[in-house]
């Protein structure tokens, strides 16, 4: 298995391989941590969240890596991302299932200034506030609820994602890009 999971952006598909899972196409590669979409052995396609090369000897972030993956295999929740599996060696990472949908916020944009259904919008709400409310009760938070980190499936079920993975990644090992 390769120590890294550097990719440079231009690297056209398939990027490299990573272990057992081709590595497609880099979703994104700011801060510390590095999402790829990538295929499974069974031909899957699922989401690998890496901790970048820079980062691998970062002890802080690679605790706080390793408690957020704990936290999200801990929590067995339809409302909540869960990791098929994760390694913290030789390079931290985990692989998520990679949903067909949008995030809310896209989904948001494509309806055009359209209003969504009221009950779509109550769903919505009540499976965020299902998972926020398990996260809270194991003593944590998510810390970085947004439009972006709520996905709605192609069936229409929403769920959160990250964990906070991206603010732990902006936050212990380095800075979004601003935009």
């Amino acid at each position: 298995m390769s120590r890294s999971l550097d990719v440079s952006m231009s690297t056209p598909a398939p990027l490299a391989r990573f272990g057992d899972l081709l590595l497609l196409e880099l979703l994104d590669g700011f801060g510390a941590l590095q999402t790829f979409r990538a295929s499974d052995p069974e031909g899957r396609l699922v989401r690998v969240r890496g901790v970048r090369a820079a980062s691998i000897d970062d002890p802080a972030l690679l605790e706080a890596f390793a408690e957020r993956v704990a936290l999200a295999q801990s929590l067995a929740l339809p409302q909540l991302e869960a990791p098929i599996r994760h390694a913290l060696t030789p390079v931290p990472h985990v692989v998520l299932d990679l949903a067909t949908g949008a995030e809310l916020g896209q989904a948001l944009a494509a309806r055009e200034g359209e209003p969504m259904p009221p009950e779509a919008v109550v769903e919505i709400g009540l499976a965020v506030v299902r998972a926020l409310a398990a996260i809270h009760a194991r003593g944590a938070t998510h810390g970085a609820v947004s439009p972006e980190s709520v996905f709605i499936t192609g069936a229409g079920d929403a769920r959160l994602t990250d964990l906070g993975l991206g603010l732990l990644a902006q936050q212990v090992g380095g800075s979004a890009p601003s935009s």
